[in-house]
């Protein structure tokens, strides 16, 4: 998996288009698909680090793409926004279900989608587990909470002062 690897999956062309030419100047590496079958033969070649894929799709759908994305080693490891004019309950039900990370609402500010997409993929490493992956239900705010323990752990630490949490002695740390 490449951890800059973006692949934007819908079947309006120039709507990813668009979000491609907004992220270029991010340095991602961005590869376009205009189905779900086309998006599931370049995810197992190489999978990517972000997935913005479209729900309604003539062939594979959004769903179906996940499900079949999921499957693969490292699959359950991939970001997946889900974009789309309606999602109905079951469609967002089952999108949890298969680990989609955020549902983005048809028509949206392209800034705000660049800002969401941006914001998932300096997450997602630092999201990752003790394992190097994450849980199959691992949410987005379960990933930033664990995230904000962590830096609550460190701001309180850096504010115990040196040595805090050291258990050498004096000597042994040389301030003897």
């Amino acid at each position: 998996m490449r951890r800059n690897a973006v692949l934007l999956v819908d079947d309006e062309r120039e709507l990813i288009e668009e979000i491609a030419e907004a992220l270029e100047p991010e340095g991602l590496s961005i590869t376009l698909a205009d189905n779900g079958f086309e998006a599931f033969s370049i995810a197992e070649r190489e999978l990517p680090a972000l997935m913005l894929v479209d729900q309604n799709m003539p062939g594979l759908t959004g769903l179906s793409l996940v499900r079949n994305l999921r499957s693969l080693p490292g699959g359950r490891d991939v970001v997946v926004l889900m974009m789309s004019a309606h999602f109905p309950p079951e469609v967002r039900a089952e999108g949890e279900r298969l680990g989609v990370d955020r549902f983005l609402e048809k028509p949206f500010d392209l800034d705000d989608v660049v800002g969401r997409l941006l914001d998932h993929s300096a997450l997602h490493d630092a999201g990752k587990g003790p394992s190097g992956s994450r849980g199959e239900g691992d949410s987005l705010e379960a990933r930033v909470s664990r995230l904000e323990a962590q830096v609550a752990g460190l701001v309180a630490t850096l504010e115990a002062g040196p040595g805090a949490g050291d258990t050498r002695s004096k000597e042994d740390r040389g301030n003897g």
